[in-house]
């Protein structure tokens, strides 16, 4: 059966009901229409799943603060999923999959609500797998990350201005919408993505669409993690640094590197932790490439010095 009326009470009844595990997923999440879910919600575990990216927190869709809140539940976690789109609630057995996002014009809390359009369904195998997806490709929030958010959303706000109507991705450098022709398909999914461009300080002159002296397969290269990165359109030099560097925050592999390196790493041991967590055959280029892009879009995160000839990598959180 179709709902397209009263969402957010009908997500209501349902968590008032659960007892096992309760899993939300949404691209926007604002605090008091989470808060109104919550409050019917018993002591059941919850796992919730978003995407922080600095433009959309400016634009008031989505907020931060439902880190807080949701860090003082027990049984509790956020976890943040770059590319993520689906709208996806499962209270135990029933899951409710539609368009809405937990916002109040998306649940029919504000007065001038939004048409919205969900189904109900069972759990299932299939249900599982998506979830399992989700879980792999997602990262979890902690104190660190979300001051970290603030301070980007902050650096960010001194260039930003409300856009006139919701951002668009931007265009492939290789593509021609007025064309048809689409951008090409990235070569790895978001949780299996390392960027493989070596030049991170040019990659805002191919988001521009300049070639930017890159060789051929450089500008490639460049192109295939633009489009793992999903970026809107129209971003400046300086909101474009905060938005990769939020993106590498809720990176599954980035994470794994930053986990490994709060205890300083010599480059062999850095090269042979990213050839066993990814399966790279080129771990030496993959790891001096991940390295760029992490101390030029992350720095107050990593640091590199060297001592004895040998490069000392640190995660600082």
């Amino acid at each position: 059966m179709i709902h397209w009326e009263s969402v957010g009470h009908q997500l209501e009844h349902f968590a008032e009901q659960a007892s096992e595990q309760i899993v939300l997923v949404a691209p926007f999440i604002k605090l008091g229409a989470l808060k109104k879910v919550l409050e019917k919600a018993g002591a059941a575990p919850l796992v919730c799943y978003t995407r922080w990216r600095a433009e959309e927190i400016l634009a008031g869709v989505s907020d931060l603060t439902i880190w807080p809140a949701l860090r003082s539940r027990p049984d509790t976690s956020l976890r943040l999923i770059n590319p993520l789109h689906a709208k996806y609630f499962r209270f135990d057995g029933q899951v409710f999959v539609g368009s809405s996002n937990i916002t109040a014009a998306a649940l029919g809390y504000a007065p001038n609500a939004n048409l919205e359009l969900g189904v109900f369904l069972e759990r299932t195998p299939q249900t599982d797998l998506f979830e399992k997806v989700l879980l792999d490709a997602s990262v979890a929030v902690t104190d660190e990350m979300h001051a970290a958010m603030e301070r980007a959303v902050a650096a960010a706000a001194a260039t930003w201005s409300k856009p006139l109507a919701p951002p668009e991705p931007a265009a492939s450098p290789t593509s021609s919408p007025d064309a048809g022709i689409l951008p090409p398909t990235p070569s790895r999914s978001w949780a299996e993505w390392l960027p493989s461009c070596r030049t991170p300080e040019l990659i805002f002159q191919v988001y521009l669409g300049n070639r930017a002296d890159l060789s051929g397969e450089a500008f490639l290269a460049a192109v295939d993690d633009l489009g793992c990165l999903d970026l809107p359109s129209g971003l400046t030099s300086s909101s474009f640094s905060a938005h990769v560097g939020t993106a590498l925050m809720s990176s599954p592999m980035v994470s794994h590197v930053a986990h490994f390196a709060l205890t300083a790493r010599r480059f062999g041991e850095m090269r042979a932790f990213l050839k066993q967590i990814s399966g790279t055959d080129s771990s030496t280029n993959d790891w001096q490439t991940l390295m760029r892009w992490l101390l030029y879009f992350q720095p107050d995160r990593f640091e590199m010095n060297t001592a004895n000839y040998s490069e000392i990598f640190r995660a600082k959180w």
